[in-house]
């Protein structure tokens, strides 16, 4: 016990060392310090950012990509009855969207034609136009009428600047503030669908689909800076949508403590704002994992991830809602367990044989079976507690046809096999070649228990892998910084859940990545 004391005495003494090294190295003033703590951080996070920035990343190793064949399962092995369980759930699922998302991005190719409209060919500037003029057949786009509206207030022609090909004007009517501002706006907040003659926001689309689970709870994250334009939005959804005054919003904003340091690459030095405070960014969607709803599951999708009205219908009544049976199901398997080994009444043979059965149905737990199956009973049970007892997330997955982002694959967790999503920026160059195998993508379509078997929140940070964080290069000031983002929230932030991974149909994805994207079928 004493030496003990003194190891942690030691410890404590050698952290105060080289925070007090860290503070001389880098002239932290004590203005500097205050600062930190206004940010409601630690100076060891910030000593932690650091060293993650002067150091080598660390990178996944793939062993290979999932199949259904190994680790994946297919829908249609969820669909057998599961969907009519749903109204029995006690427990049903809310929303999660995060909506901190610029629209700027959607029209970045409008942007770059704006800036320098040179080139009269440009494809998809020419669609562009082409989604706007409602004299030729569709598709079109459902901000038309918005648009026609700001161009006659100040006597134009949406139908004549086409023909005199002014594409420059139009352009900077959709993007500017004497416009409709799009330059400016979350994505979120454009128009996406048309119904019953209403242009209807990604938001209103999101807030159809909480209201369809059946408990209508909508928890969204958004900057601070748009929390105007989101409250104005929603107050006028609910008023010419009264089924939608029903869904009630919980608007969250991505916590202080998350945002990390950026150091100049040349230098080494901990980069500064204007005024030579030391300045902190957000440090990706891995951040959000602190905004999850902490009463229940939650089912996770991207903003610009809402297809027309009849296909979300199908995804939800059809997909989601077998997700929700399937989840109750396992958890309620999973609690039998852990409930009769906190009582002490449950057999070896029992529990081996029920801990496979999980596996066979899917349920990917982080065990080494040969491990478990050959230890002494108490050991045995040990891990099957600690194998159990994690966070559950069911995620969909979809064929891969060419979109950007990652997919699921196999890969080393210390001493383990997981399945994780991964990302092409997460891994050396020479698996280049076993990523591009990988038949499968992540859509963003996941359903998040992070609720124990007792009922209480798990500390979801315990099952962050911390060393899948990202380093990225961002412009700052006029000069290059080098920046520390979490580990993606559908990434390593959880790669230490229980999970199930499913197949679904690609009609169920259909993100609006571009602007042009809004012309696309699932989107008419």
């Amino acid at each position: 016990m004493l030496k003990q004391c003194e190891d942690t005495v030691m410890i404590e003494l050698k952290q105060m060392s080289d925070l007090t090294g860290f503070i001389r190295t880098h002239r932290l003033s004590g203005e500097d310090l205050r600062e930190i703590q206004l940010q409601d951080k630690d100076l060891r996070e910030v000593v932690n950012n650091y060293n993650v920035l002067v150091s080598e990343k660390k990178q996944v190793k793939l062993i290979k990509p999932a199949t259904e064949e190994e680790g994946l399962i297919s829908i249609d092995n969820l669909l057998d009855d599961l969907a009519y369980g749903y109204e029995a759930i006690e427990n049903k699922p809310v929303k999660f969207t995060p909506m901190s998302g610029a629209a700027s991005r959607m029209f970045g190719f409008l942007e770059s034609y704006y800036q320098n409209a040179s080139d009269d060919d440009n494809e998809k500037v020419n669609t562009f136009i082409k989604g706007l003029d409602e004299r030729q057949p569709g598709p079109h786009f459902s901000f038309v009428r918005e648009l026609k509206d700001v161009l006659k207030r100040d006597n134009l022609n949406l139908s004549k600047l086409v023909d005199e090909k002014k594409y420059k004007t139009i352009i900077s009517y959709v993007l500017n503030e004497n416009g409709l501002n799009y330059r400016n706006k979350p994505k979120a907040l454009i128009p996406f669908h048309v119904q019953n003659g209403r242009a209807i926001l990604a938001l209103e689309a999101q807030m159809e689909e909480a209201l369809r689970y059946g408990n209508g709870n909508l928890f969204i994250t958004i900057l601070h800076e748009h929390q105007d334009q989101f409250i104005q939005a929603i107050e006028k959804i609910k008023k010419e949508n009264n089924e939608l005054s029903q869904v009630y919003i919980h608007i969250s904003e991505q916590y202080n403590s998350t945002n990390t340091i950026a150091i100049d690459p040349a230098t080494k030095e901990i980069v500064r704002n204007n005024d030579g405070k030391i300045s902190f960014f957000p440090a990706g969607h891995g951040a959000l994992i602190k905004n999850l709803p902490n009463n229940g599951p939650s089912i996770l999708r991207n903003v610009d991830n809402v297809t027309s009205d009849e296909i979300r219908k199908q995804v939800i009544d059809k997909y989601h809602k077998a997700f929700s049976v399937y989840l109750s199901q396992i958890k309620t398997k999973v609690s039998t367990i852990l409930t009769r080994l906190d009582a002490d009444s449950i057999s070896e043979t029992d529990l081996r044989d029920q801990m496979f059965a999980l596996q066979k149905q899917g349920f990917q737990l982080i065990i080494d079976n040969d491990s478990f199956s050959n230890a002494p009973f108490d050991e045995m049970k040990r891990i099957a507690r600690i194998a159990l007892n994690r966070p559950i997330k069911i995620v969909g997955v979809v064929k891969n046809q060419g979109e950007p982002g990652g997919g699921p694959f196999i890969i080393e967790y210390g001493d383990y096999r997981i399945i994780s999503i991964v990302e092409k920026d997460e891994i050396p160059l020479e698996q280049k070649s076993l990523m591009e195998k990988g038949k499968y993508f992540n859509p963003v379509d996941i359903l998040a228990d992070p609720v124990d078997y007792k009922g209480n929140f798990f500390d979801l940070t315990e099952f962050i892998n911390k060393s899948r964080y990202f380093i990225v290069s961002r412009r700052f000031l006029g000069k290059e910084v080098k920046r520390m983002e979490h580990p993606g929230l559908w990434n390593g932030t959880m790669d230490g859940w229980n999970s199930i991974y499913v197949v679904m149909p690609n009609e169920t994805f259909a993100p609006v990545k571009e602007v042009n994207d809004l012309l696309r079928l699932e989107h008419q």
